[in-house]
């Protein structure tokens, strides 16, 4: 019997985030990243902790100068913040790759993991996805309006 290895990955939809929570969890990388005893022995992280530190503070000062919403300021905002998330895309990977596969260790680095947990969603009915024994064209018709919410055939053989 093979068992099935869940690898750790990290959500990294850094991108998507506004630049504040970008901020909150750089914040959260340089304290749960640099100087963790969970990864003593790992190589070095591909980003210094002086390095990503700038970079916070320098997204936290664009923050704080786009609150005003002018053009030039949100702007300089945007290419802070993605200043700020290759960094944590590198560090998220460099966390995935060296935490020894211990979920402890991996959420200590302040990412967040992926749900490895998957939940199927039972039939609408036991006929679902039959269809008639009809020409192909009429049974692609069919399923189109077996589909539709006020169909009065939806679910029921013909």
């Amino acid at each position: 019997m093979t068992t099935k290895v869940h690898l750790i990955k990290a959500v990294m939809n850094f991108r998507t985030q506004t630049p504040d929570v970008v901020f909150t969890t750089a914040n959260g990388a340089l304290t749960g990243v640099y100087n963790n005893p969970g990864f003593a022995g790992a190589p070095a992280q591909p980003v210094d902790q002086p390095t990503l530190q700038a970079a916070n503070n320098t997204l936290a000062a664009a923050n704080s100068a786009a609150a005003n919403g002018g053009k030039k300021e949100l702007e300089q905002q945007k290419k802070d913040k993605e200043v700020v998330v290759k960094f944590l895309v590198q560090l998220a990977h460099w966390a995935e790759a060296n935490c020894k596969d211990d979920m402890t260790t991996f959420l200590s680095s302040g990412f967040h993991a992926v749900s490895t947990a998957r939940t199927t969603t039972p039939p609408v009915s036991e006929f679902w996805g039959q269809t008639p024994n009809c020409h192909p064209k009429l049974q692609n018709l069919f399923i189109r309006v077996a589909l539709h919410k006020k169909c009065p055939f939806a679910g029921s053989r013909l």
